[in-house]
């Protein structure tokens, strides 16, 4: 089963199992919970471009908002994988954090030109939230790329794209493995996680 917890960090989802010999629910991998969409919204949007009948480019923004802050506000990671016969296009990747306090809208906390990881199939960056003497209550950011077909790729094909969150809450870093069969998070003594899936139908 699973309980949603709201809290000061942040709302979470639990999962539980039932232990026969103690007849108590058990919590199942406590480090690793799932962040709730309450407390924390993902988006991925995308454009493509076409020359004709083929597919010239596919334009990618994965978009997170905290809505309620974290208590932990370190470096989280992100991560965008695909699935199908494209790769990223050179030098097109940007990310840019941001936040709101009282007296400020769209603060640029950080941004990049760089990711911190990349593969055939899939890149990674790090989002880094404000700390406590922003006064800030609500965090929001995005990395974009653009990818560009391997072969030709005609109208009617799909691409599936997977994005995924890890925030951190303990000690040591968190880095994704990037594969052609998905996207995994490792490392570190603990993280929240939260993921996202949008399939494109190019037409």
């Amino acid at each position: 089963m699973q309980i949603e917890y709201e809290g000061e960090e942040s709302t979470y989802i639990q999962d539980f199992e039932y232990n026969e010999d103690t007849n108590e629910f058990e919590e199942i991998n406590p480090y690793n919970r799932q962040i709730s969409s309450k407390t924390l919204s993902l988006k991925i949007k995308t454009k493509p471009t076409y020359s004709g009948s083929n597919v010239k480019s596919l334009n990618v923004t994965f978009e997170y908002t905290w809505n309620k802050m974290p208590k932990m506000r370190f470096s989280d990671e992100l991560a965008v994988g695909w699935d199908s016969n494209f790769r990223m296009k050179d030098s097109s990747f940007k990310k840019k954090d941001k936040y709101n306090t009282l007296s400020t809208v769209g603060k640029i906390h950080s941004s990049e030109s760089r990711p911190s990881d990349i593969g055939s199939y899939g890149v990674a960056w790090d989002a880094d939230l404000p700390g406590y003497q922003t006064t800030a209550y609500i965090s929001y950011g995005s990395g974009s790329f653009t990818l560009v077909p391997r072969k030709t790729t005609k109208k009617g094909s799909k691409i599936t794209l997977y994005g995924k969150y890890a925030h951190k809450t303990g000690t040591g870093s968190i880095s994704y493995n990037l594969g052609k069969v998905g996207i995994s998070a490792s490392g570190g003594s603990g993280y929240d996680k939260a993921a996202i899936q949008s399939t494109v139908t190019f037409k």
